[in-house]
């Protein structure tokens, strides 16, 4: 919990943000607000009624690449690259996209979000977009984009940093010699 100068401290600051704030336990993207502190008549009130109602994370808003927000403009639509490195290299499993739906703030296809799934190789979207509940979307219902096809924009950078990151991250043989695994 904050001290009341925390508290003082956290509320100036915010009241210049524009934040996505989550609740630290929430699933699916339920209960995830955006924050805009300028348009806040009683930030002090409603900042004590959200840390009654829940703990949360407060991120930093993303600003995407004007290409994924064509997909959907009122949340950030996401890439989900799953990765692993082995004695052979860094392996992209199955990646897909999240794409929202208009009016939501989230991707999460618990929240109404659709998947579909790209090569790992080009970034190009391979199949058509379905919902949580077995629906399939060639077209997103609210902007009309076709699924199978679409670029994920900027997908060799993509790759990069994902290689990146394995490449920083710690090898079996030196999280062992830690005593990281047992």
């Amino acid at each position: 919990l904050m001290n009341l100068k925390q508290q003082f401290t956290l509320l100036q600051w915010i009241k210049y943000l524009h934040g996505f704030l989550k609740p630290v336990k929430g699933t699916y993207g339920a209960g995830a607000l955006i924050i805009d502190g300028t348009g806040l008549s009683d930030f002090h009130q409603t900042f004590d009624e959200l840390l009654k109602k829940d703990t949360w994370i407060l991120e930093e808003l993303i600003i995407q690449h004007p290409k994924m927000a064509e997909l959907c403009g009122t949340c950030v639509n996401t890439v989900r690259i799953p990765s692993i490195r082995t004695k052979g290299g860094i392996e992209i499993l199955q990646p897909f996209l999240r794409a929202g739906r208009l009016g939501s703030i989230v991707d999460n296809a618990g929240a109404g979000g659709i998947i579909a799934v790209f090569d790992s190789q080009t970034g190009v979207v391979l199949t058509d977009g379905c919902s949580k509940h077995g629906e399939m979307f060639v077209k997103h219902p609210d902007t009309d984009i076709v699924f199978k096809g679409w670029q994920i924009p900027a997908y060799e950078d993509l790759l990069s940093l994902v290689r990146n990151v394995h490449l920083s991250l710690p090898t079996e043989a030196k999280m062992q010699s830690k005593s990281f695994l047992k």
